[in-house]
């Protein structure tokens, strides 16, 4: 969801739009710009990110031999086996190296 970050404090993903006004004032004091840097692991387009995650989902991911950093709030770059590439700023995936990984 746009808008998501992560938080330092517990590493879930909030919405701000579900945050109490105190929380948010909380937040703009100690994170600086925390709404637009933080993304959770979108640093791809929200299509890209979840083309990845019904991919894991339909293909047993869990099971995999190596899903290091799969659906963590890790960058998606970040996630085993993804490439990306940057694209005017923009990061997108470039290629994914799943063979004899145990899709299923």
């Amino acid at each position: 969801m746009p808008g998501e970050f992560h938080n330092a404090l517990n590493g879930n993903c909030l919405d701000p739009q579900e945050l109490t006004p105190s929380y948010i004032l909380f937040l703009n004091a100690k994170f600086s710009n925390w709404e637009a840097n933080q993304t959770c692991g979108r640093d791809v387009p929200e299509s890209e990110y979840n083309a990845l995650v019904d991919l894991y989902n339909a293909t047993d991911g869990d099971n995999w031999i190596r899903n290091d950093g799969w659906l963590s709030d890790y960058s998606v770059c970040d996630w085993q086996h993804v490439s990306c590439v940057d694209v005017n700023g923009q990061q997108h995936v470039r290629d994914l190296w799943l063979n004899n990984n145990n899709l299923q």
